[in-house]
């Protein structure tokens, strides 16, 4: 079995339901336990709803591109340490531009 494939597909899941998640049912108040937290976004709570909402659609559009490369991991054999640098790239990628989009 090709776990490469495999656990970028699961990692794509977990983003898109995170994100549905924290666009769908932002925290309400600034917290330090749930949500986007960055020092940014904890400082006014317009900047803190914003940020959630939109963090959260970006989230979920990784994640299904996350799931969408998984699955071609499982059907295109590829080594096992070229699918870890791919997979590792992309996820930076999509949290580097995440965060930048956001803030």
């Amino acid at each position: 079995m090709d776990y490469g494939g495999f656990y970028m597909l699961l990692l794509g899941v977990i983003f898109s339901v995170c994100g549905f998640l924290l666009s769908r049912y932002p925290p309400k108040k600034i917290n330090s336990i749930y949500g986007y937290r960055t020092r940014q976004s904890m400082s006014s709570q317009l900047k803190w709803d914003l940020a959630q909402v939109h963090s959260g659609k970006l989230m979920f559009r990784s994640g299904l591109l996350l799931t969408l490369i998984g699955v071609v991991f499982w059907f295109i054999p590829l080594s096992d340490g070229l699918e870890v640098i791919i997979g590792t790239s992309f996820l930076v990628i999509f949290c580097i531009v995440l965060f930048q989009s956001t803030e």
